[in-house]
């Protein structure tokens, strides 16, 4: 079986606006032309990956009940199937058990590391804004057609699951891009906040009709599972800020956001939206005062009196610790 990919932005790049209604922020990504599975995950291709015996009445049903996790490992177990370069380097790490009580405010570290090689040709998930721009398919309002005709929810799916490829797909050949199952994102989502929890888009086959848009971010713990939640495969490029040639060389966080800044860094977690945000490029945090911008004709210099950085990180425009 294999992995039908369409290609996903075939005008070439654009500046995707994301909006987040628990904060009222918003932000803009370059995403880059890419790839993205014409349909999510189905029981059927995990069935043969994992070489585990397949049901054919099940084989064309969306693969649920998969954690970011689970998601992760299987974009790497069909990199290698496929001979290509897995995009994931996968790690845990011993977290120790906290000396002193924790606030509930104050998320949990995360004991699974995983890196994203970006250079890697392999399968991985979709960002936040690439897993939007695919869905929009270059329209511009909630969806990209009438529900009933492009999703399974909660006012048509008569409380189950449906196969894939039922529905009308958008102007771009994707299936099943709302309702049906929520599809996990590469993405943190605040992790100030929520801690390690990835993003999920798309609503699933038991939501209301205001839960299938296709700006609708929700959340959930990476180790979740469930059966109105998938995942769907891409390739590709990667979405990058776009610059602003008239940023200044130098910046200055204040003490409460550097303060932030390197709490979420030193977790292991990012760094909260509103703060990252603001920063033009990507950042490499360095053992010690400074946080240098990458790329280097857009460099620049984020001064922070009196914190330290432990390590060496790279950090994403979407405040992802790579």
């Amino acid at each position: 079986m294999s992995v039908n990919l369409v290609e996903v932005l075939p005008q070439g790049a654009v500046d995707e606006t994301v909006v987040d209604r628990r904060t009222d922020l918003s932000w803009t990504v370059r995403v880059e032309p890419f790839r993205l599975s014409a349909t999510v995950v189905t029981c059927g291709l995990w069935d043969e990956v994992h070489r585990t015996p397949n049901d054919l009445a099940e084989a064309d049903l969306p693969k649920t009940d998969v954690s970011w996790r689970d998601a992760v490992l299987f974009c790497n177990a069909l990199s290698v199937r496929e001979g290509l370069t897995p995009v994931y380097e996968v790690s845990q790490r011993v977290v120790p058990e906290p000396s002193q009580w924790r606030a509930h405010s104050e998320p949990e570290i995360d004991d699974w590391v995983v890196v994203w090689r970006r250079a890697a040709d392999g399968y991985r998930l979709p960002t936040d804004a690439e897993w939007q721009v695919a869905c929009r398919a270059g329209s511009s309002g909630a969806r990209y057609g009438d529900l009933d005709d492009i999703a399974w929810y909660a006012g048509n799916s008569g409380g189950s699951i449906h196969r894939v490829r039922m529905k009308e797909p958008n102007a771009w050949g994707l299936f099943d891009m709302l309702g049906g199952v929520w599809e996990w994102c590469w993405d943190l989502y605040d992790p100030a906040v929520y801690g390690s929890y990835r993003i999920i888009r798309g609503g699933g086959w038991s939501d209301p009709e205001w839960s299938c848009r296709a700006g609708v971010r929700r959340k959930t713990n990476p180790t979740a599972k469930f059966d109105d939640l998938g995942f769907r495969l891409a390739r590709g490029a990667i979405p990058r800020a776009p610059h602003d040639p008239d940023h200044s060389r130098n910046a200055s966080l204040s003490a409460a956001e550097a303060d932030e800044f390197l709490r979420g860094v030193r977790c292991g977690l990012g760094v909260p939206q509103d703060v990252c945000m603001r920063l033009p490029v990507p950042v490499i945090v360095i053992d010690g005062h400074d946080i240098e911008l990458y790329p280097d004709e857009a460099s620049a210099v984020v001064e922070i009196e009196g914190f330290y950085a432990d390590d060496v990180v790279v950090l994403g425009a979407d405040g992802t610790v790579y």
